[in-house]
């Protein structure tokens, strides 16, 4: 019997260059052997008729889609702007004050002053005028992203949704300096991610199966902010969003997960 090929041979069968979007060789070499996989399993769904989980042959929902069928739904967003056009953004921070810019997508970045091709993950920041003024305009023309009036939070919430159901997590954002603009700078922080969870309202569950409905979705990871006087705002939903970390010790997500696909794969 001839020696199987390890999946390693085919990957250095040609001679390659290491892009910058990559950490490191292995780094490279272990999303070659991903996406070949995907690719395999998303012909496999299209020439078999298979059904798939989340819609994966369209990806992530876009965040500017995903505004939009949640202003149409009714839950409140962001007054929100998308632009690379330096006059329209300074007055778009002049007229609201506080405010934050994030990318159009997940996005990955050389970190700076990294002699490596190390990458970092762009979070959610506040930007000013003054940071605007100081870019040229062509500076600010090759980075359209999202401009949000600043939310005043309370606290924030992580809601898993499968299906009609979802659970609800609180995170207490603003208990760490860290954590106020973007809570995933000190998820880690003791007292941060709450791992159990805590009551929704009915129209949370409305608003979550509606959403995944209307997105061609089968779960996703929903964060809004809740605000000091009770009003629940929009931010994003992220069909592969981590999850396990909420489990706490009941493993209450793993069962909504399990129920889920249960009745997914008995329809």
């Amino acid at each position: 019997m001839a020696a199987s090929v390890q999946h390693e041979d085919w990957w250095w069968l040609r001679s390659k260059h290491r892009t910058i979007r990559y950490s490191s060789a292995d780094d490279q070499r272990r999303s070659f052997e991903a996406t070949t996989r995907r690719d395999v399993a998303l012909s496999l769904i299209a020439a078999r008729g298979c059904r798939c989980f989340n819609n994966e042959q369209r990806g992530l929902p876009d965040k500017l889609t995903q505004l939009d069928v949640a202003r149409s739904l009714g839950c409140a967003i962001p007054d929100t702007l998308i632009s690379c056009d330096k006059a329209e953004i300074i007055a778009f921070i002049q007229a609201f004050g506080r405010t934050i810019v994030k990318p159009l997508s997940i996005s990955f970045a050389p970190a700076y002053g990294s002699d490596d091709a190390t990458l970092i993950s762009i979070m959610a920041n506040l930007v000013t005028v003054a940071e605007i003024s100081a870019a040229s305009d062509e500076q600010v023309a090759t980075f359209p992203a999202i401009y949000q009036a600043y939310v005043e939070k309370s606290y924030e919430l992580r809601v898993v949704a499968f299906g009609d159901a979802c659970l609800g997590f609180r995170i207490d954002s603003q208990a760490s300096p860290r954590s106020a603009i973007d809570w995933r700078r000190a998820e880690r922080l003791p007292g941060i991610v709450g791992r159990e969870p805590v009551p929704l309202p009915p129209e949370m569950q409305d608003f979550t199966g509606a959403f995944l409905r209307r997105s061609h979705l089968h779960s996703g990871v929903f964060d809004f902010a809740v605000t000091p006087d009770g009003k629940t705002v929009f931010f994003e939903c992220n069909p592969s969003g981590q999850w396990a970390d909420l489990d706490g010790t009941h493993g209450s997500v793993t069962r909504l997960f399990a129920d889920g696909f249960e009745s997914l794969l008995s329809s």
